[in-house]
């Protein structure tokens, strides 16, 4: 499989805007752990479908490469990602839904389909649909948690939670509760992905992040820089993926 393009459909980290707000936060007051968390909650993205565009640049211990790709998502449903060199034809086509991720190489004629469970061990990162899911909308998808500690000082709270898979960072703005920064160590194997939010602007009367660095650590480091130029809700969106017939199936 082209693990190169395979890789950044990983991180459809989708977050949108044109107009940036540098400092969609304010002071934080004194709650509860719980209460933090339902704020965060509170303040995730609404929305059923969604179009976006961006830049994306990533890094590997071997090289460095850039691309913009094209993203429709259902919620709860697929996401679908289609991916070109800053100019140019489409490259690759990608579509994960919550039972596999299928990929279409339009270089080399190739198609693969894997099962979503492979994700993780495809990109050494914990990764699922959910996760992919959230990453581009900035909402947290990682069930029921058990908080492990809370602290916070005049701009922020910095929650530590944990699951029988995962150990989780938060660094929550105060005042709009928005997720700044976000560590998720997957406890076997051992596997790290931090996220930075950054930029975050007004879309459909709510907040998104329209800038986020990602670094995953497992055998290497891999860092992605994401910058979105444009993003759409609730309109229809049509998920095309076919595969020519002259393609060949690889695993």
């Amino acid at each position: 499989m082209n693990k190169t393009a395979l890789l950044l459909l990983g991180f459809l980290l989708l977050t949108l805007g044109c107009r940036i707000v540098r400092s969609a936060g304010g002071r934080t007051t004194m709650l509860a752990p719980e209460e933090v968390l339902q704020r965060v909650h509170e303040a995730q993205f609404h929305y059923h479908t969604l179009l976006a565009k961006a830049r994306i640049d990533y890094e590997t211990p071997e090289k460095k490469q850039s691309f913009k790709g094209s993203i429709r998502v259902i919620r709860d449903s697929a996401v679908w990602m289609s991916i070109a060199p800053a100019f140019g034809v489409e490259l690759a086509r990608v579509l994960i839904t919550r039972d596999s991720i299928r990929f279409l190489d339009r270089v080399h004629k190739q198609y693969a389909i894997e099962p979503i469970e492979n994700a993780g061990a495809v990109y050494n990162a914990p990764l699922d649909f959910a996760l992919v899911e959230s990453l581009i909308s900035g909402n947290m998808a990682f069930g029921p948690m058990t908080v492990e500690s809370m602290t916070m000082d005049s701009s922020f709270y910095y929650l530590e939670l944990s699951s029988k898979e995962f150990f989780i960072q938060m660094r929550i703005r105060g005042g709009s509760f928005l997720i700044d920064a976000l560590n998720v160590r997957q406890k076997e194997p051992p596997r790290l992905m931090a996220v930075d939010y950054l930029e975050y602007s007004p879309v459909d009367s709510q907040y998104f992040s329209k800038r986020r660095n990602i670094r995953l650590e497992a055998e290497s480091t891999i860092n992605i820089w994401l910058e979105y130029s444009s993003v759409k809700v609730d309109q229809k969106v049509n998920i095309v993926f076919v595969v020519p017939q002259k393609y060949e199936r690889i695993q």
